[in-house]
This record gives C-alpha cells, sequence and structure tokens, in this order.
C-alpha cells in the first residue's frame, strides 16, 4: 500500500491554528517581522496613550514603564518603536502640531493681496494653536521647560517647518519689499507669527477658557497684520 502522503510527516512542524495562512505568508515576506501597516497602527496606539500620560501627569512624571502597563504591552516592545520618553514625547507633539498646522497649508491664497493671504494664515494659524490639545501641550512644554530646555524648541521647530516656511513665501512672491532673500523672509516670517499667534496663545495657556470673543479676536488679527505689513514697509523704506 503506498505511504499517505497527506498525512505529517515526523518533525514536522503544523502552523498554528490561530495564524491565518495569508498572515503567515505575510510574515514569511517580511522575515518575521510585523507588517508595515501593523507597525504603524502599534505605533499610533503607543502615541495615542503615550499623550493621555504626558497631558495628564506631565513630562517628568511620566514613565515608559507605566506606559507600558497602560498598553498592555512588554517593554521591549514599546522601546523598539521608541528608545527613550524624549523621543516618544517629540513623536507626540509632531503629531498633535501636524494634524492641526497643515491646515495652514491647505489654504488657497491665490490671487489674494498679501494682506488678504496673510489674515487667512493667520486666522487658520490661531485656530490651530488654540486647539484643547495645542494648548495642553504648551503647558506640559512651560511646567518642564525649567528642567527640560530641549523641550521648549519642540514646537517652535514645528512651526519653522511649515508656517514660517508659508509665510516667507508668500512674502518673497509678493514683492512688498522688492527682491526679499530666504533669510530675510523667514526672519519677518517668525515675527509675523510671534505677533499674531503667541498673545492668544499664551492667554489661553494662564487662563485656561479665556478666549477672546470672535469678533474681538479677529479685530486684534487685522491690527496685528497692518502693523506688520506697515512694518516691514517701513523696513524697506529704509533701506
Amino acid at each position: 500500500m503506498p505511504p499517505d502522503r497527506s498525512a505529517p510527516r515526523a518533525g514536522d512542524r503544523p502552523p498554528s491554528p490561530r495564524t491565518p495562512p495569508s498572515a503567515r505568508g505575510r510574515l514569511a515576506a517580511s522575515g518575521g517581522r510585523p507588517p508595515r501597516a501593523v507597525s504603524e497602527q502599534t505605533a499610533g496606539r503607543i502615541i495615542d496613550a503615550a499623550k493621555t500620560l504626558f497631558l495628564r501627569e506631565g513630562y517628568e512624571k511620566t514613565s515608559m514603564d507605566a506606559l507600558a502597563a497602560a498598553l498592555g504591552m512588554s517593554k521591549r516592545t514599546l522601546y523598539a518603536r521608541f528608545p527613550g520618553k524624549a523621543e516618544l514625547f517629540r513623536a507626540v507633539v509632531h503629531s498633535v502640531a501636524k494634524s492641526h498646522l497643515l491646515a495652514t497649508e491647505s489654504i488657497d491664497v491665490a490671487r489674494r493681496s498679501l494682506r488678504s493671504q496673510l489674515l487667512a494664515v493667520g486666522g487658520r494659524l490661531i485656530e490651530a494653536v488654540l486647539d484643547p490639545d495645542m494648548v495642553a501641550i504648551e503647558r506640559v512644554i512651560a511646567g518642564e521647560a525649567h528642567q527640560f530646555p530641549e523641550l521648549a524648541t519642540l514646537l517652535s521647530d514645528l512651526r519653522s517647518e511649515r508656517v514660517i516656511g508659508l509665510v516667507a513665501g508668500l512674502l518673497r512672491h509678493s514683492g512688498v519689499r522688492g527682491r526679499m532673500g530666504n533669510a530675510e523672509a523667514r526672519r519677518d516670517a517668525e515675527i509675523f507669527v510671534a505677533l499674531v499667534a503667541l498673545p492668544p496663545l499664551r492667554r489661553a495657556v494662564l487662563r485656561a477658557g479665556d478666549h477672546d470673543d470672535p469678533e474681538q479676536a479677529a479685530r486684534m488679527l487685522r491690527r496685528r497684520v497692518d502693523i506688520f505689513l506697515h512694518g516691514i514697509a517701513g523696513a524697506g523704506r529704509q533701506q
């Protein structure tokens, strides 16, 4: 009688019933590593849980051990994705800031005057920095900056990457100061961001919920934009 070739041979290890064939194929193709989508989903879970802890406990009191316990995850898995607390906090800040500051890049500024462009960007920027998550992150940074000064640069760096670059481009293309170099445009853009966004953000950080009413906020934004435009025009005449 010929041997039954369908029967398992000695030494064969049947596939785990918990792992479907499609998943086994993906794991084999990736050398045993989880697929990229699964890895990104895990990183997203970590960042979401870390944001909750950082905003509730502050930077110093949040530990990687507590985060791993909250996630029901091994510390080895956690550290494989984020080597330390500083890297994880940076990821949290980047995630929060990116989701809000990216909105400034979607503004349609074509065929508008420079004043209208700056009003549109400024209004969207204020909305972004006054988002509750952004204000909460700012409070964490303000409370820990004396002990962890590197935290104070995180949000300013992200603003530089996005909003300041956008405003600098508008200034260069407007011709308001003639031919403006990139360094000069970025310097003026930094002044614009500080003038428009920092006063309302500071009030929100220090006095939760005490924001200007919409009409007052709109008037203040117009006033700040006009002061900025008057200033850069005057600087151009002095050169």
